[in-house]
């Protein structure tokens, strides 16, 4: 954060961008003389005819930034006690205007002035330093003899930096400025600096942080209510995501997979897999469990049961025992892909019949689909549950296609995510 003298650092920061824009440009050619770059109030500025060509940087207004004010508060406790130092953040107002009494000057170094702001709309750190390093562009005598220049006030630490935008005045608002200016109008444009934070360096309360909500016990000292973690992460059993393997999007029947969580760690851990065609989840022992990963294999034991596991969407979440209390963590989704085990192509005149073998077995009321290189076509009814499902197809060309098997909506795997770049499964072609 930046000190008091960092409103003094701004402006003069910009008054040196402005310095140099007109030395990179020339302008004193173009004007025919030397000309002045100020930040003073515009009734004190000479405009006599005999008056050099000026260019005025006016602080003609502060107010709070809206984004910052309420940072840090409450500052105080009820007793009075300090706790934090809030910035004070400030947005600078300023009035940039061209004097000349010849004709189009005033024009001429307003338009380098907007120039060089509009190329240079942040102050960067290195600007900052460059500008305040160099000899003080305030006497000194009339800074703490602690500080001595502007160098001080540390604009250039600042966690913002600060940025300057354009302002659009109205006539009616112009106008009333220029009143309280008492001065006449010449052309200027306004601008915005935003934000100066500045802190004060009072000392403040830091507490202990907290470790248990509830009572201290008067006799050990201790302690004794709730646990209070001092960590985003919720204490509580949670799954992050479900990962396949060979990085793949979906996972097959007797495949394992892993769960990925926090405070994963108990007894009696079950994985539990529900699917919108099941009464009740299907319930799987893990492989593997420590409090960040449990690894799950897609059976039941002793076998991979492929009647009593769908294709399809699962909704999976663990149950586990966690110091006497029963727990369960988040519900994550998992697809469970249809495997196409044999495919054989047969053509009787324009019609051609796909019989698929697949695992696991495809219930009555489940949607079936067989994707031939681009074209789908839906399965011939099945009115039991079956591991086999014919296709007919209309007008298929001689030649080898790549194809997928959709039921309700997972496909099975065509794409090999081992490799780079990846590659389709050989496997998963059919000839006609």
């Amino acid at each position: 954060m930046s000190n008091a003298l960092s409103i003094a650092a701004v402006t003069a920061v910009l008054k040196d961008l402005l310095d140099y824009a007109l030395i990179d440009h020339s302008v004193n050619t173009a004007v025919s003389g030397a000309v002045t770059v100020s930040a003073i109030a515009p009734d004190l500025i000479p405009t006599a005819n005999s008056d050099p060509p000026r260019l005025n940087l006016y602080l003609y207004q502060v107010t709070p930034n809206q984004g910052w004010r309420n940072v840090g508060l409450p500052s105080h406790s009820d007793n009075g006690r300090r706790l934090t130092n809030p910035p004070l953040a400030l947005d600078l107002h300023y009035m940039l205007t061209a004097y000349a009494s010849a004709d189009f000057q005033a024009e001429i170094l307003l338009g380098y002035a907007m120039q060089r702001l509009h190329e240079v709309p942040v102050l960067t750190r290195e600007a900052i330093r460059t500008t305040l390093a160099a000899v003080s562009p305030v006497d000194g005598s009339i800074l703490p003899p602690a500080v001595g220049t502007l160098a001080a006030s540390e604009l250039a630490e600042q966690l913002e930096l600060v940025k300057i935008t354009p302002e659009s005045m109205g006539g009616e608002e112009i106008s009333k400025l220029w009143t309280a200016f008492q001065a006449s109008y010449r052309p200027s444009a306004a601008y915005r600096a935003s934000v100066v934070l500045i802190e004060s360096r009072q000392p403040a309360r830091t507490p202990l942080p907290v470790l248990t909500r509830g009572p201290r016990d008067l006799i050990t000292g201790r302690e004794t209510g709730i646990p209070a973690l001092p960590s985003l992460t919720p204490p509580y059993p949670t799954l992050a995501e479900i990962l396949p393997p060979n990085q793949q999007p979906s996972a097959y029947l007797g495949e394992t997979v892993r769960l990925v969580g926090h405070h994963l760690s108990g007894t009696g851990v079950t994985v539990l897999f529900e699917h919108p065609r099941l009464s009740t989840p299907l319930q799987v022992a893990p492989t593997t469990s420590s409090s960040t990963e449990i690894t799950a294999p897609l059976q039941l034991v002793p076998a991979t049961d492929p009647a009593n596991w769908p294709a399809g969407i699962y909704t999976v979440h663990v149950a586990l025992t966690q110091n006497g209390t029963d727990r369960t963590t988040n519900r994550l989704p998992l697809a469970l892909a249809p495997r196409i085990d044999s495919i054989t192509a047969g053509t009787a005149g324009t019609t051609t019949t796909f019989t698929v073998t697949t695992t696991p077995e495809v219930r009555p009321q489940q949607t079936a689909s067989l994707v031939v290189g681009n074209r789908e076509v839906f399965a011939e009814d099945h009115p039991a549950q079956t591991n086999t499902l014919t296709f007919e197809m209309e007008n298929v060309a001689a030649g080898t296609y790549y194809v997928r098997l959709r039921v309700d909506g997972v496909e099975s795997i065509l794409i090999d995510r081992t490799t780079s770049p990846p590659t389709f499964l050989a496997s998963q072609q059919v000839t006609v």
